[in-house]
Formats: C-alpha cells, sequence, structure tokens
C-alpha cells in the first residue's frame, strides 16, 4: 500500500473523492511507442493538460538534464541518464514543492526512475513512457498505475501532455494545433485530449525550484562522477 501511495505522490495523482470519472482508453499496460532521440527530449517542459486526479499545483515544470550515458540497471539496453526535475507552487503560493527523478531514458521510450519527493528520502521505482513526442513543442508523457488483468490494457491510465514553452505564452491558436495533433496520437485508444484538464498557470509566478533531499543529492553527484564523462 506503501509504494502505491508513493507512486502516486510521482505522477501527482493522489486518491482523493472526486465527481470525475476518469477514463482509461483503451491502452495496452505496455504500449508500443515510436523511438526516440533521448537527447533531444531533455531540456524544459511545462505541464499544459493531465488526465488522472491530482491535487491542485499551479506553474508545473519539468526540466530533465542529461547526466552521461549508461545501461539500465540489471539489463544490457543503452540509456542516457538523466537529472529530472518537476516543480510546481501549491494553489496558496506558499509552498514551492516537487519531485527529483533520476532516470535512464531509452531509444525504445521508456524512462526508468528512481524517484525522490522533495519532503522524503525514501525513493521509488516507476516507469514511464513517450507516447509521442514532438522535441520541439510538445510530448505526451504516459503512465500505467493498474491494469486490467483480464485483458492486459492499463485501467488506470495516466497523461502529461507537456510544451516547450509556457502555456500561458502561447496563443489560443497554437495551443490549438498542439491539441489537435495529441488527439490524432490518442484517437486509436478510445481518448482525446477532451477528456485531460487544463494545468492552472500565471505570469505572476515563476517556475520555481525547492531544495532536493539530501539522499537525491548524493545519488546524483555520484551519477556524475560515475558518467559524467561518457558523453
Amino acid at each position: 500500500m506503501a509504494s502505491f501511495v508513493h507512486v502516486l505522490l510521482f505522477v501527482t495523482f493522489v486518491a482523493v473523492t472526486s465527481a470525475r470519472q476518469w477514463p482509461s482508453g483503451c491502452i495496452p499496460e505496455i504500449p508500443t511507442v515510436p523511438h526516440i532521440d533521448p537527447e533531444a527530449r531533455a531540456g524544459q517542459w511545462y505541464n499544459y493538460m493531465y488526465l488522472g486526479e491530482h491535487p491542485p499545483r499551479v506553474n508545473d515544470a519539468l526540466h530533465s538534464a542529461k547526466i552521461g550515458k549508461g545501461v539500465v540497471p540489471g539489463t544490457r539496453t543503452k540509456a542516457m541518464v538523466a537529472n529530472v526535475q518537476i516543480t510546481w507552487w501549491t494553489p496558496d503560493y506558499k509552498t514551492c514543492a516537487g519531485q527529483y527523478a533520476q532516470t535512464y531514458v531509452t531509444k525504445d521510450g521508456r524512462e526508468v526512475m528512481v524517484v525522490y519527493n522533495y519532503d522524503s528520502p525514501q525513493p521509488l521505482s516507476l516507469t514511464s513512457y513517450a507516447f509521442a513526442e514532438n522535441y520541439t513543442h510538445w510530448q505526451l508523457r504516459f503512465f500505467c498505475l493498474e491494469k486490467d488483468v483480464q485483458t492486459n490494457l492499463c485501467k488506470n491510465s495516466n497523461f502529461f501532455f507537456n510544451t516547450r514553452q509556457r502555456p500561458d505564452t502561447l496563443p489560443p491558436a497554437v495551443l490549438a494545433e498542439y491539441r489537435a495533433a495529441v488527439d490524432r496520437v490518442l484517437q486509436p485508444y478510445c481518448l482525446s485530449t477532451n477528456d485531460f484538464l487544463t494545468e492552472t498557470w500565471t505570469t505572476q509566478y515563476p517556475v520555481c525550484a525547492p531544495n532536493p533531499s539530501q539522499c537525491y543529492s548524493d545519488l546524483i553527484n555520484g551519477l556524475a562522477a560515475q558518467f559524467g564523462g561518457s558523453g
């Protein structure tokens, strides 16, 4: 049970009472996603829309930085080793919160993560999928938190629809173009961006940056020493 709660903390989907019924779509637990360029995927992203319940947040941003090259632990799969920071303000603007992840990003679209919440030393393991990538404009990240054992489809499908520029600075016509592109990706899976909710953004506050835990800082420093010269 504890590990399940930790998963919800990372992907920001918390088990709260809500009248909204989130659709799961018709997506395999492990989807077939296009091959990607891990380094082109790195950098700054901003959450525009999401599918799945999570507590209210403002200016939800993600930054991924390459540490070096390695292999996914326990495998021979080559991967980019990265440091990922996900940060946001609480709606009262009193708390700058976040999560930090050391990840292995593979060309087959997987991102294998060791995750630390900003206020907890306890890590957890997760895997996300690059459901669709447009490296310069938008991306669609997918998590499956629960599968249907009878159909092998994802029973609890969760998405982040991110943009390279802050959504509140993009013209409505551009956002509509991005949504149309993502809708084409989602259509075979019984979903559309009409099923998503829009994240809150305001220019009154910058993207925040809470301090990571010492455990996470030690992990990243060790990986930088190990992989930092690997190109």
